[in-house]
Parts: C-alpha cells; sequence; structure tokens
C-alpha cells in the first residue's frame, strides 16, 4: 500500500520533468537579458511548472486516488486497482476533465513554489559561485524555504484533488471553503500539517535535477 501508484509516477516523471526544465530554459533565455534576475528568475520557474503541470497533474491525480482508495467509505470505494486501471476508470466516469481536477489550484501551489525556489537558487548561486562554495546547499536552502512557504496552497489542493472521489467524505465548495474548514476543524496550524515532509521530498528530487541538469546543459549544448 505504500507504493500505490508509483507505475503511473515511474511512467510520467522524466517527460514531465522534460517539459518543465525546456519552459524554465526558455523563459530564462527571454527574459533573464530583459529583467531583473530575481523577477526573471520567478518567472522562469514559474512558467516550467506550466509546461510540466501538462503530465503533472494527472499524474499527481491518479497517485492521489489511488492512495486514498483505501481509506474511502465502504460503500463508496472506487475500484481502481492498478495505475493503469485508475487512468481507465477516470476517463470513463469523468472524462479527459477527471485527470486535470483543482488544476488551478495546482498551479496556485506549484508555481509559487518553483518561482521561490529558482529566486532563491540563483541568488544563492550568485554568491556561491565566486566564492567556490558548493551548489547543493543552495538548492537545499531554496527547497526548505519555498516549501514550507507554499504548504498550506499544497494542503488546500490536495484536498480539492481527491474530493471527487468521496463528496460525502470531502465536502468542499471551492478552495476558499476548502481553507475555511480546515482552519475552523483543525485549527490555523493544520495548514502546515506535513510541511516537513513535503520539504524532506521536494527538495531533494528537485535540488538533485536542478545540479545534473545544471553539470550536462554544457555538454549537451556543444552537442547541438
Amino acid at each position: 500500500a505504500l507504493y500505490k501508484g508509483l507505475g503511473v509516477v515511474v511512467a510520467t516523471a522524466a517527460p514531465a520533468q522534460a517539459l518543465f526544465f525546456l519552459g524554465l530554459d526558455a523563459t530564462n533565455d527571454a527574459l533573464k537579458p530583459r529583467l531583473p534576475p530575481a523577477v526573471a528568475s520567478f518567472a522562469a520557474g514559474f512558467c516550467a511548472q506550466l509546461c510540466g503541470s501538462m503530465l503533472w497533474v494527472p499524474m499527481d491525480t491518479i497517485k492521489e486516488r489511488l492512495q486514498i482508495e483505501g481509506q474511502l467509505a465502504k460503500g463508496s470505494k472506487e475500484a481502481l486497482g492498478t495505475s493503469w486501471g485508475a487512468i481507465k476508470t477516470v476517463y470513463m466516469k469523468e472524462g479527459i476533465r477527471g485527470y486535470f481536477p483543482a488544476y488551478w489550484i495546482h498551479q496556485w501551489t506549484w508555481a509559487p513554489f518553483n518561482g521561490l525556489y529558482f529566486s532563491i537558487y540563483d541568488a544563492c548561486r550568485s554568491i556561491a559561485d565566486p566564492n567556490g562554495w558548493p551548489a547543493w546547499p543552495c538548492g537545499v536552502v531554496a527547497g526548505v524555504v519555498a516549501g514550507a512557504a507554499t504548504n498550506p496552497m499544497d494542503l488546500v489542493k490536495t484536498r480539492l484533488q481527491v474530493a471527487r472521489a468521496d463528496p460525502s467524505t470531502f465536502q468542499y465548495a471551492g478552495a476558499v471553503d476548502c481553507a475555511r474548514q480546515i482552519v475552523r476543524r483543525e485549527g490555523a496550524l493544520a495548514l502546515f500539517d506535513g510541511a516537513v515532509a513535503r520539504c524532506a521530498t521536494v527538495t531533494p528530487r528537485l535540488t538533485i535535477c536542478v545540479l545534473v541538469r545544471d553539470a550536462i546543459s554544457p555538454y549537451a549544448k556543444r552537442a547541438l
């Protein structure tokens, strides 16, 4: 059960990451000569997320549907089975739109995260590189700050994404209503539930991807 949704993640993670970096590089090339570095980095991270989301949002939806399947009320439990089974079930019951529930709240969560991440990362690199310091602490600082700052939005996004699976369990009228219910029932600190786990997962993942991408980019550009 701990690996529910692994199949869809394995199948889509790499193509989604490729779309992400294509968007990042294209936006950086277009904006960095014209805007202050921090603004250009934020915009590049924001646009990169929009590109990667073409695959990340469906992946996230299927993964989370599978992960909460065992927690749904017995009478409403969907027989999703495998990742491929979940993909087919969602399409048959909800169509293409079923892969993109809470799409805009997803962008509201991850686009600011990536904008903050790359603004902080690039600022830290501008200090670390001239001094010969390693780049990985820049990624760690950027990931922790951006991850903690956007955790409330991620919590609301997750609640909304799984709401369609069992409306009787997750009764929300929208993002604002969801946030209000969480604060009213669980307290304001509940908006930061999972923040440590979130930072512990997204920080190394994105930092490793960025460092690998930075390392191979010069060779790739020469090859092209």
